[in-house]
């Protein structure tokens, strides 16, 4: 009879490590394993006011099999030294001309922010967004005061996608400085070759009314395994996962010798 409940206490003991276990495989996982890289391109040249320069908004490294369908971020810059005239978003091969813009630019009231986003038009599914090179803006900039303008900073934030399974995912930020040359996944005969044809255009003259903001975590990125939230977590569990084993062979060793003493 003994025997019996020693048996079932350590079933019991080797049910509560599985567990453990579990719950450890669980914290480890990121919790978003999808993702997206976001780029800034700005012309390598010296301005001088009244030129013009592009901005390329370029959404790459897609690591999401439902594909995008909507791409959204928020462009900050200088607005006393740099007035955006126009905007081309390139049109996907799998949207097959449908596409949506809902890009805003604001400059009123005291309030001012450039909002890039635009989506595939229709509810049809199996449109996602997965390959390269698909899904980038090209913004026109003109310099209304070159000295304010040279060496100011460009920066993209609150960006992120919803995929074909209307997930929604939070990526990366990024600023540049104009007059510093950077580099694209877009190369620069890509962008100027593209078809007018299979783009969607926009001033910020006819984009004047408000559009809702969109809360972000403007910190969110696509998590790593080994992103530094997820080793404390790693860690933390491979420690609990531990004392209890330690805690399982001491009960066990216990149980055994009150069993053999009891014998005795």
């Amino acid at each position: 009879m003994k025997g019996m409940i020693i048996k079932m206490k350590l079933k019991s003991l080797l049910f509560l490590n599985v567990c453990v276990l579990f719950i450890f495989f669980l914290s480890v996982i990121p919790a978003n394993a999808l993702g997206a890289t976001f780029s800034l391109t700005v012309d390598d040249v010296e301005l001088k006011t009244g030129d013009t320069f592009e901005v390329v908004v370029a959404v790459n490294n897609i690591d999401d099999e439902a594909g995008i369908i909507l791409v959204l971020c928020s462009l900050d810059y200088d607005f006393d030294s740099l007035e955006i005239l126009e905007w081309h978003h390139n049109i996907p091969d799998a949207w097959d001309g449908k596409l949506e813009d809902m890009t805003t630019v604001w400059d009123k009231d005291g309030e001012r922010y450039f909002k890039c986003s635009y989506l595939y038009a229709t509810l049809d599914l199996g449109h996602g967004v997965t390959d390269d090179n698909q899904l980038f803006t090209t913004i026109t900039f003109r310099v209304l005061d070159e000295k304010k303008a040279n060496g100011s900073e460009i920066k993209l934030y609150d960006t992120g996608y919803t995929n074909d399974e209307n997930v929604d995912v939070f990526c990366n930020d990024v600023s540049v400085n104009i007059g510093v040359f950077q580099t694209s996944s877009i190369s620069e005969s890509e962008v100027e070759n593209s078809d007018i044809s299979n783009t969607i255009s926009g001033d910020n003259t006819s984009h004047d009314a408000d559009i809702s903001q969109t809360e972000t975590d403007t910190s969110a990125e696509t998590p790593s395994f080994f992103s530094a939230d997820n080793i404390i977590k790693i860690i933390a569990a491979a420690a609990s996962v531990l004392i209890i084993v330690l805690f399982s062979f001491w009960l066990i060793k216990y149980f055994r010798e009150k069993d053999k003493n009891e014998k005795k």
